[in-house]
């Protein structure tokens, strides 16, 4: 199975975990190219929030001796927390007490999602940036959703009850980077639960080999619309060798227009959308999503994305 690499630290010179919460924590994010020396023991593992250390140590160093790119590590400690970017097979946090549960949910450390939003809602206008900046949108796009009943305690057999919410994949994108390595649970109708993660589960589109039924989080480069009466087509970028001619994703012309795809100045931007995929002729093709279902993910994160997605791939081929 994968492991993780830790693609960012937190770095903030006044946390003391055990003494500050969570809250109170500064989260600057760093990655290993932008380490400096001042930030030695205060910087922090994203998802454990524990001490780790940036490798080589001299922050002049790009490479190891190995011709490695500078990466982050945990420090050896045999009472360390669990944490899922420790070297190993990717898992889970389990908590211990349902009210443990219900303040990860609170703190936004784990995210419960019983729904996306279907339709634009009437609190979210588009608000027009001036010169030649890209429109932006408002993001109040999250309502309460129902208790939910999650088998994520340590003992085993046991679920805990939990508060969900109905929101968009725009909403997971607006603090993507903080996002990346939290821990998402999607119930469907029937009360089951489906985990990701961002770090271990987008996929890019030129990657995909096949068909699927079931819905899953994907990504890929905006290339151009068309617009019909009742619905658009945003198509993806297809890369030269890639084995399908197309990728299409269908959406409404109101979701459309109020997520940028009419703008010219967005296309090249990164999709984000949760979807099956389905065969279509010489290539692949979404049903139609509703409002919350896709999301242009914000400019500063594609840097981010892309090179970690490409690290990640290198790292588990």
């Amino acid at each position: 199975m994968p492991s993780r690499r830790i693609a960012y630290a937190y770095y903030d010179p006044d946390w003391i975990k055990g003494e500050h919460t969570l809250l109170a924590l500064k989260r600057n994010t760093v990655e290993p190219l932008a380490y400096s020396l001042s930030m030695k023991g205060y910087i922090f593992c994203p998802s454990c929030y524990e001490h780790i250390t940036r490798v080589p140590a001299d922050p002049d160093k790009g490479m190891t001796t190995n011709e490695v790119p500078a990466y982050y590590k945990h420090l050896k400690d045999d009472n360390a927390p669990f944490c899922s970017l420790r070297c190993g097979p990717i898992q889970y946090k389990k908590y211990s007490s349902q009210e443990d549960a219900k303040k990860a949910v609170e703190d936004e450390e784990l995210i419960v999602i019983s729904g996306f939003l279907e339709s634009r809602p009437d609190n979210n206008p588009r608000i027009d940036s001036e010169g030649s900046e890209v429109p932006v949108d408002s993001h109040f796009e999250r309502k309460n959703g129902k208790e939910v009943s999650l088998p994520i305690s340590r003992h085993h057999g046991e679920s805990f009850k939990v508060p969900s919410q109905v929101t968009s994949v725009q909403s997971l994108c607006v603090n993507f980077d903080h996002n990346y390595y939290r821990e998402i649970y999607l119930v469907g109708a029937d009360g089951k639960a489906k985990r990701y993660r961002f770090c271990d589960s987008l996929k890019e589109i030129n990657d995909i080999t096949e068909g699927s039924s079931d819905p899953a989080f994907f990504f890929g480069t905006f290339w151009k619309i068309e617009k019909f009466t009742g619905h658009s087509n945003v198509w993806l970028k297809i890369n030269q060798g890639t084995s399908f001619r197309d990728f299409r994703v269908r959406i409404t012309n109101d979701t459309a227009e109020g997520r940028g795809f009419f703008n010219d100045k967005n296309r090249g931007r990164i999709t984000v959308f949760y979807s099956r995929v389905d065969e279509v002729g010489m290539g692949y093709m979404t049903p139609q999503l509703g409002w919350g279902e896709v999301a242009l993910l914000p400019a500063k994160y594609d840097d981010f994305l892309t090179s970690d997605y490409a690290s990640s791939r290198k790292d588990n081929h």
